[in-house]
């Protein structure tokens, strides 16, 4: 059903979007076309990357970008997109 990847995550977004469509459960109602289209991609994107299988790699891929020195002095780590933005807290060497 969900070609093997990511198998729970992939059904909790079905079910999770299957429920918007039922009669006084859209809370998004009020959103435009574009808007739903952008937070549903934010949705999956959030909702996949807790795939415990991956976990490994995206944090291999964070440690690559804070070691490159990607992260501005405010604590953020610039990426290409806008919802590619994580919060990055700085720590002390010892």
């Amino acid at each position: 059903m969900y070609n093997d990847e990511s198998v729970l995550e992939n059904h909790h977004l079905a079910v999770g979007f299957k429920l918007l469509h039922l009669e006084n459960c859209d809370i998004f109602q009020n959103l435009t076309k574009r808007q739903r289209q952008s937070l549903r991609k934010l949705v999956i994107d959030m909702v996949l990357a807790t795939d415990m299988s991956k976990h490994m790699t995206l944090l291999a891929d964070l440690k690559t970008m804070v070691e490159t020195k990607k992260v501005t002095s405010s604590g953020v780590l610039l990426l290409d997109h806008y919802t590619e933005r994580i919060q990055v807290t700085p720590t002390e060497n010892t």
